[in-house]
């Protein structure tokens, strides 16, 4: 048993107010039967309409991250994110629970749309769950902002240790690969943060049914 699942145990809550380590059964039936993935994308915008990904990362439960970068010669080529989008998709059938930080409000919603833009089938509702856990940050916390940062420095969590700057942005964007590597490496620190504050919050939330 990894170190975080166990500390996923101590934390869990059933509905008879056990841990994940006392009630088994209860914790199997909340997560052991579920593929939890932890997911992340860095892109160069906002907006799906103008900006396409730099790199996405997924984190399952205890495991290594899988973080796949877009090369230069896809910017250069104007493929942009084709490739990462189709094999993001087949990453998303090994899961059967993504988690996020704020991913209701842009991560999926982009990933949706970079994928359709391409030609590809994104997962349809109810296919996989979700939980965002910037509403669990949000509604169950009290802190000056709700940031994953400010909530991962609340808690003594590592986090942001690769910060972006306009300039990195920019050049990541025309395809320099320095700073693609620097966007991917921020990347990876993002989910390995989520998948550390997930487990601190474990108990404060419900293990619930809504799609991603």
């Amino acid at each position: 048993m990894s170190k975080a699942e166990i500390v996923s145990r101590l934390r869990f809550r059933c509905p008879h107010r056990h841990d994940g380590l006392t009630h088994h059964a209860c914790y199997t039936k909340a997560h052991d039967q579920e593929r939890v993935g932890f997911l992340d994308i860095e892109a160069t915008s906002l907006n799906a309409s103008f900006g396409y990904m730099l790199s996405y990362c997924i984190k399952p439960l205890g495991k290594p991250v899988v973080k796949p970068p877009i090369s230069p010669t896809e910017i250069k080529n104007l493929t942009f994110d084709k490739r990462l989008c189709k094999q993001l998709l087949a990453d998303l059938g090994t899961y059967d629970r993504l988690v996020t930080y704020y991913g209701i409000g842009y991560d999926l919603p982009f990933l949706r749309t970079r994928c359709l833009t391409h030609g590809l089938d994104f997962p349809p509702m109810g296919s996989i769950f979700h939980t965002d856990v910037y509403y669990t940050v949000k509604s169950k916390l009290r802190l000056h902002r709700n940031r994953m940062e400010v909530a991962c420095d609340q808690f003594g969590i590592e986090s942001k240790g690769h910060r972006l700057t306009p300039k990195v942005w920019q050049e990541a964007q025309a395809g320099h690969k320095p700073a693609i590597d620097y966007v991917l490496q921020h990347n990876v620190e993002d989910v390995i943060s989520l998948e550390a504050l997930w487990t601190k919050l474990q108990g404060h939330f419900r293990v619930n049914k809504t799609s991603a």
